[in-house]
């Protein structure tokens, strides 16, 4: 919208200056009508006319201008409106990633509580969900808290005693985590598959898709030397 006016103010700039042009154009031309030809019966006509026709064009000119901006907004205005209105996002859940019994009719009650417009079930497995703009926001928030959980939960329960920290960028492709071991054991490696799978769902659900790679490194608590690394496009 703020482009928009400013197009249209510039619009009016331009229309202005030449409305102001085509006033200034008829002075010289009276005045060379009289040092050219000198008789003022034939060049007193002219004069008169051209001022008379000068004040009638601007007018013309300058207020259907003024009366289209008002317009010209509203039609902007109704155009974002409908543009929010109908945004939607459509995102494939591949069938690995979809809950084991899943059926049309369960989707369609998920659909009728508000969690996505519509989804519908494949023949493949796959879940094809059609969301709106603030569905599909509310379903990445809900994704990030999930992850960050999980992430913190492998600190606090105890289960993976050397771990000292686990952290992971913003679009959750990279995972590092911080161990007071200098080693990787055979059962801490098995958390790899759990940030490959958080990586995934979350580029799935963002757009990324199923073949973005998502690294983990493993980080010496001591040294801060990169004890293992992994990634995502290995298994394939």
């Amino acid at each position: 919208m703020r482009r928009f006016l400013c197009v249209f103010l510039a619009i009016c700039c331009i229309l202005t200056m030449a409305a102001c042009a085509s006033e200034s154009e008829p002075a010289p031309a009276e005045s060379d009508t009289v040092t050219a030809e000198q008789p003022p019966a034939e060049s007193e006509p002219a004069p008169e006319e051209t001022p008379e026709e000068a004040p009638e064009e601007t007018p013309e000119e300058a207020e259907p201008a003024e009366e289209d901006a008002p317009a010209e907004d509203a039609a902007e205005d109704a155009a974002i409106e409908v543009d929010e209105g109908i945004f939607t996002v459509t995102i494939t859940m591949p069938a690995t990633y979809v809950e084991a019994g899943t059926t049309q009719d369960s989707l369609d009650q998920e659909a009728g509580a508000g969690n996505y417009e519509a989804a519908v079930l494949n023949e493949d497995g796959s879940v094809t969900y059609t969301l709106t703009r603030a569905q599909h926001n509310a379903m990445l928030e809900e994704m990030r808290t999930t992850i960050d959980a999980a992430l913190d939960e492998m600190i606090t329960s105890g289960g993976y005693p050397n771990f000292v920290a686990v952290e992971a960028n913003d679009d959750y492709t990279e995972f590092r985590v911080t161990t007071s071991a200098e080693t990787v054991s055979a059962e801490e490696s098995l958390a790899v598959l759990g940030f490959y799978i958080y990586g995934g769902l979350y580029q799935i659900i963002d757009g990324g898709g199923e073949s973005v790679d998502i690294t983990v490194q493993f980080l010496s608590e001591a040294t801060g030397d990169v004890i293992d690394e992994y990634s995502s496009s290995e298994m394939a």
